[in-house]
């Protein structure tokens, strides 16, 4: 076997190329649940998504960069994108995410019943104990917290 000797200053440079080519690939690849999904790319009012389907299943990467998204306009672009995508409606209640990665199921007219509500319950919390690590520069923080 032989091996390529690189010039003095090479290796942090061939490092960075190599970086620059895997980093965009895995900008908009799905999670392992979604892998052999069928892929979309749709673009909406600027905003860029690329649209991954199995079944009745979606996840959506926004891969425009947008400066300081807004989720309320993400998600309305992200579910006009996943209908021209997939053809199907979004399931009510099943849309989930950030501006950056949305989850979401389809109702693709069997006039399914909306998924189960997420529970909004707000808590009541207080500060029980509050450790400072200076020697490894942490901090703990034990809270107890209670539905209201």
């Amino acid at each position: 076997m032989r091996f390529i000797a690189l010039p003095a200053g090479a290796l942090p440079i061939l490092t960075l190329l190599i970086l620059a080519l895997l980093v965009p690939a895995g900008c908009d690849s799905p999670s392992p649940s979604m892998r052999g999904a069928t892929r979309t790319v749709v673009e909406i009012e600027g905003s860029r998504f690329s649209v991954h389907r199995i079944d009745d299943r979606v996840e959506v990467y926004r891969t425009s960069f947008e400066y300081h998204p807004m989720m309320d306009i993400t998600r309305m672009r992200a579910e006009m994108a996943i209908q021209q995508a997939t053809g199907c409606a979004v399931r009510a209640n099943s849309f989930d995410g950030d501006p950056a990665l949305m989850k979401a199921r389809l109702d693709c007219g069997q006039n399914l019943p909306p998924l189960p509500e997420v529970d909004n319950t707000a808590y009541d919390c207080e500060v029980m104990a509050d450790w400072v690590s200076e020697g490894r520069n942490t901090r703990t923080t034990s809270i107890l917290c209670t539905p209201i």
